[in-house]
């Protein structure tokens, strides 16, 4: 009985600090996007800081404002392939297939031996031609 209840209190324990660490991700998130919107918002932002700013859109699952970001970053870093995989992703999830075909195969033109753009290209072109 007393190691039953040892185990019943670990699992609890183990469980408490799950949630927590996971309440701590999400705000973290939050906050990551939040701190970064000042410096986006100036006319001259960086490159880097959009394409910052449109990930922590995305993993906050806030697709419109992450789209947003990464097309400024692509206007201000046009080398940056990561910032056209990333924009593809996000057309794809808005299912905005014309976009998505178009954001990987500039990537492909940039990165043209990326396998992942090459298949996610592959992936999408049905749709984006329907």
């Amino acid at each position: 009985m007393k190691m039953h209840r040892k185990l019943v209190y670990r699992s609890l324990i183990c469980s408490l600090t799950a949630i927590s660490i996971l309440t701590f991700a999400a705000a973290a998130k939050a906050a990551t996007w939040k701190g970064l919107e000042p410096f986006a918002a100036k006319p001259d932002a960086k490159g880097a800081t959009l394409y910052l700013l449109g990930l922590s859109h995305t993993q906050a699952k806030n697709y419109p404002k992450a789209i947003t970001a990464l097309e400024r970053a692509a206007r201000v870093t046009p080398q940056d392939v990561n910032v056209y995989r990333m924009l593809g992703y996000d057309y794809e999830v808005s299912k905005q297939y014309a976009k998505v075909l178009a954001a990987y195969e500039k990537g492909l033109q940039l990165a043209p031996g990326d396998a992942d753009l090459k298949e996610s290209a592959d992936r999408v072109r049905p749709f984006a031609k329907a």
